[in-house]
């Protein structure tokens, strides 16, 4: 993708809940593994923590071999924004439960795709990249 043109995702804790709503109404909102009240938001996506994808494309595929599930997730929002089959969402927020923070975080930042396609906000609002 061309610089500037990766879609903003901010990842919060579930302690820090939810951002300002001066933006929600064009943002996606993506919940892993917490169970909140989410009104407001263009659209809403509830990922269930679980064990990471074990087969993507075949068996030992090293491309999707132990993918989290919130990793296959921004995958196929990717796809459907790609395909326009999605609303007019400007960015994307990513509330996950506060153990699961620390993993989701590098997960996203050294997964080969997500950088590319994401420019990654930590809880504070700063850009982390590898």
């Amino acid at each position: 993708m061309a610089p500037g043109t990766r879609i903003p995702l901010t990842v919060r804790t579930e302690t820090a809940g939810m951002p300002d709503g001066s933006a929600i109404a064009h943002a996606s909102l993506l919940l892993y593994g917490v169970e909140t009240d989410a009104t407001g938001w263009a659209s809403v996506q509830r990922i269930p923590p679980g064990r990471a994808s074990v087969f993507g494309h075949r068996a030992f595929c090293t491309c999707c071999a132990g993918r989290l599930p919130v990793v296959d997730a921004l995958y196929r929002l990717f796809q459907e924004r790609v395909r326009r089959m999605d609303h007019a969402v400007t960015h994307l927020v990513l509330i996950c439960r506060d153990d699961l923070y620390e993993d989701v975080l590098t997960a996203l930042c050294k997964d080969a795709l997500i950088p590319a396609r994401y420019e990654i906000r930590n809880d504070g609002g700063f850009t982390r990249s590898y």
